[in-house]
């Protein structure tokens, strides 16, 4: 991949080229417009723990320069903050002077937009968390570091972004969050290092790492104020949760986040430590105190949001179950509607008869006896056609009460010879009303599709039997059961 396309107007670029470094995806640190802003803050430590700081303006072409005259004493440690919006500039200016790693700048870049806030959508997942060894640090939320030893002295590259305002969009114009909202994240890093008192900087020169604690204490800080805030965003949600019930999700949302993500500076350092450090910073004081204090915190911020993970759980099943009620109210409506419906279905199975018999014999009563018609034989027409238009009526009821029912794969598929002689055999024996309310008629008509109800569980002869040898979808067998093994002849011969 060293053939790739390089910008031959970039130092950096040109060298990685020259030592056979360039790759394809390293394309991406030159697309990007360079808009020098501010100061690039540098401070040199030496072995003996004295600190010189000093800053160089990015809209000059004098850093490298400035960092040849500015010699670095024997053994000394050379710190370079900056703020994303400047990386073109000191890609140019430090990377090749230092030969520092590409993947630094990309990191930078893949955190942050244009304007130097950190962009969290863009950032990438950093390599360390995928079983990578990256020479650099990714800590995520803008900030990213890198250590190069140039014999006996040490170079370290700190970028570190604006506050995005990410966490707090959602916020009241009364609330501005000045801490989440808009923050030099390089200077806060600044003023907290020079804090430090001398014992720490000797620390340094034996471990660069150590610079990176600053970093920590910072965003256990940014951590803290989040979860402040997003702890306020539930409360008002809970209390005005018709007002504005999208507050509970804003603030489950935000957590969720920082649960996931907020570990991931200390994590970085201590992969780092870890990988090429012996875990000597593991064994500081400071470091101990500032990973208890992120282990609170994100307990803290996993039991808000499993509150309101919970809340927000009990209001999706409050609101599911209002549905309910509603569908239930629905339902019964439905319900006496058709009941209603019904009725009026039986009044017309005995107005639609006498109406056809009215228009056969004549209109009324009156007039069937003017033309000599015997009045009985609109009564026996009458009531011939309520009774066949009632039994037709009941076999349909009957057939879709039980067409419902579930029905089995097994199917008897008997002969429809013999399923009439089957039916023949209750017919005979007086058993009609029972294969009625059994529903067996339906069921024989049906070839055993439709399934009817086994009762007659205390027959004399079904006694002796279990009752899971029979099936619901065989009405020939069940028939013969029925009947009794003994008087009932074998169904089975009009098949042949």
């Amino acid at each position: 991949m060293s053939g790739s396309i390089y910008d031959d107007s970039d130092p950096y670029l040109s060298h990685l080229k020259s030592k056979g470094k360039y790759e394809g995806w390293m394309e991406c640190l030159r697309n990007a417009h360079e808009n020098p802003l501010g100061h690039i803050h540098i401070v040199d430590i030496t072995a003996l723990g004295g600190t010189y700081q000093w800053e160089a303006n990015a809209d000059t072409i004098a850093l490298s320069a400035e960092l040849t005259e500015r010699e670095l004493p024997d053994g000394g440690t050379r710190l370079i903050i900056f703020a994303p919006s400047n990386r073109i500039y000191v890609q140019k200016h430090v990377g090749a002077m230092y030969d520092i790693d590409p993947g630094f700048f990309r990191a930078v870049l893949m955190s942050c937009e244009s304007d130097g806030f950190y962009e969290g959508v863009k950032h990438r997942v950093p390599e360390f968390l995928v079983g990578g060894r990256p020479r650099h640090l990714d800590l995520g939320y803008g900030w990213a570091g890198v250590i190069h030893r140039r014999g006996n002295c040490n170079i370290v590259l700190l970028s570190a972004s604006y506050s995005s305002g990410r966490l707090t969009e959602h916020r009241w114009y009364y609330e501005n969050n000045t801490y989440l909202d808009l923050v030099k994240f390089h200077e806060e890093y600044l003023r907290a290092l020079l804090k430090l008192d001398k014992q720490f900087f000797i620390e340094v020169h034996k471990n660069p790492l150590f610079l990176m604690l600053p970093i920590l204490d910072i965003h256990v800080a940014y951590l803290y104020e989040g979860l402040i805030y997003a702890d306020q965003l539930f409360r008002r949600g809970r209390i005005s949760r018709r007002e504005k019930p999208e507050l509970v999700e804003w603030a489950w949302s935000a957590l969720r986040i920082m649960k996931h993500d907020g570990m991931g500076p200390l994590d970085c350092v201590r992969q780092y430590d870890s990988d090429y450090n012996g875990n000597k910073i593991q064994e500081f004081g400071q470091y101990k105190k500032l990973a208890e204090r992120f282990r609170c915190i994100i307990e803290e911020i996993s039991r808000t949001e499993a509150l309101a993970r919970d809340y927000l759980q009990h209001h999706v099943g409050m609101f599911g179950l209002e549905e309910s009620r509603v569908s239930i109210k629905q339902t019964r409506a439905a319900f006496e509607e058709s009941k209603r419906t019904k009725l009026i279905t039986v009044l017309a199975i005995f107005f639609v008869p006498i109406s056809l018999s009215t228009s056969v014999f004549g209109m009324n009563i009156h007039e069937l006896n003017e033309n000599g018609q015997s009045i009985w034989v609109f009564i026996l027409t009458t009531v011939l056609i309520v009774a066949a238009t009632m039994i037709l009526w009941g076999f349909m009821y009957q057939f879709q009460k039980y067409n419902s029912q579930p029905r089995d794969g097994i199917k008897e598929g008997k002969h429809w010879r013999t399923r009439s002689a089957a039916l023949c055999q209750l017919i005979f024996r007086g058993h009609i009303i029972w294969a009625w309310k059994s529903g067996i008629l339906v069921s024989l008509l049906t070839d055993g599709r439709v399934a009817f109800l086994m009762s007659c569980a205390g027959h004399r002869v079904v006694r002796l039997l279990s009752p899971l040898l029979h099936s619901p979808h065989e009405p020939c067998r069940y028939v013969r059961v029925h009947i009794g093994m003994s008087d009932a002849f074998d169904c089975d011969k009009f098949e042949d």
